[in-house]
């Protein structure tokens, strides 16, 4: 069972936890860290399986005295004179031998766990100051109280300066998973932000595409009739002659017309009809395309052999998605682009699926 008490000076172990206080694997006693050879940032910084293993030097030296193989001489009468001479001189340096064990000089250095350049300089100096401890120890200690003292000092100087490095190992180790920390929030953050933005992309796109819709609505219920090269054509006469061939009084189809020409060498003229309704509009597209009414119309006004085009009227929005679109498709070979109630449709091969565009975003999925 282990004692509640230090096995070096009997008073009572720390009860917050094992880390506290070093214990013995051999005799289940705990010593304070200032009563035995280990120093509290070592404990802290060895391994479950070193302090497991640990032993007081009390216990070490009596395993060590058992490992020993002990010779046994018969003394020459002139050495067993001399030892007895010397008696008084062993006893003295056995009780200041006891009062090194007690005091926690006898330091093992192999509890040291770091291979720090800095901890094998101490270790070495520390090797120094033992070995010539023995050799006072030896030499009968003339000034024993005083090199005691030297070596508790420097000793002393040695374990502050094991526990400065053990704590700067605990603040670098401290500061990395603070760093850890931020980088994980900073993640989130970034998720977080990545999130509202497409959501924000997504908002942005679905109101650009009702503003866009809504201005379509006035076009709806109009036609474009465009590539006229006389630009001094009468729009109204035009539009009249040109509904006569659908079979229809031009009277019976209220409508009026806004004439557009563009200036330069390839200036040509565009007529805008606006019809009452969707419905008529959407009627009279239909017979221009079955009488293919737009290469008969040579004699409502010479073109010189020029195409005619007679479309559904797009706000200036969709005229320039058209315009894109018209370029991929030719670039990317597809079968068909029309226009339809107002919504540019566009299509693969005959039989594939039917893509709508309402934006220039989607001419990025094409």
């Amino acid at each position: 069972m282990m004692s509640e008490f230090c096995g070096t000076c009997e008073e009572a172990l720390s009860a917050q936890g094992a880390m506290d206080y070093a214990t013995c694997s051999a005799c289940k006693n705990g010593y304070h860290f200032d009563c035995t050879s280990v120093g509290e940032s070592s404990w802290r910084t060895m391994g479950d399986s070193r302090r497991t293993a640990w032993k007081c030097p009390t216990c070490r030296d009596a395993a060590n005295a058992r490992n020993t193989k002990v010779v046994i001489t018969t003394p020459d009468p002139k050495e067993q004179n001399t030892r007895s001479a010397s008696s008084e001189q062993l006893t003295k340096q056995k009780e200041l031998t006891k009062q090194k064990e007690r005091a926690g000089q006898s330091s093992k250095l192999s509890d040291l766990e770091t291979e720090s350049p800095i901890v094998t300089l101490l270790v070495a100096r520390m090797a120094e100051l033992e070995k010539r401890l023995t050799e006072k120890i030896d030499q009968g200690f003339s000034k024993s109280q005083n090199d005691i003292k030297e070596v508790k000092d420097k000793i002393k100087e040695f374990e502050t300066a094991l526990n400065f490095y053990g704590d700067s190992v605990d603040q670098a180790v401290k500061t990395v998973k603070v760093f850890e920390q931020n980088m994980v929030l900073m993640e989130k953050r970034l998720e977080k932000s990545e999130t509202e933005n497409k959501e924000m992309k997504t908002k942005l796109r679905n109101m650009e595409i009702q503003v866009n819709g809504l201005s379509q609505k006035d076009f709806n219920n109009k036609i474009e009739i465009s590539g006229i090269k006389d630009n001094t054509v009468d729009k109204d006469e035009v539009t009249k002659k040109m509904l006569n061939k659908l079979e229809n009084r031009a009277g019976e189809i209220l409508f009026k017309t806004e004439k557009m020409t563009r200036e330069g060498d390839t200036a040509k003229t565009t007529i805008v009809v606006e019809f009452k309704t969707q419905e008529v509009r959407n009627m009279v597209l239909t017979k221009i395309k079955e009488k293919r009414l737009y290469s008969q119309l040579e004699d409502v006004f010479p073109n010189n052999g020029s195409n005619v085009y007679i479309n559904e009227a797009l706000c200036p929005y969709y005229k320039k998605l058209l315009y894109q679109a018209s370029k991929i498709k030719k670039d990317k070979k597809y079968a068909f682009l029309w226009v339809k109630d107002g919504k540019i449709l566009l299509k693969k091969a005959e039989n594939g699926k039917t893509m709508r565009l309402d934006c220039l975003d989607d001419l990025g999925k094409i």
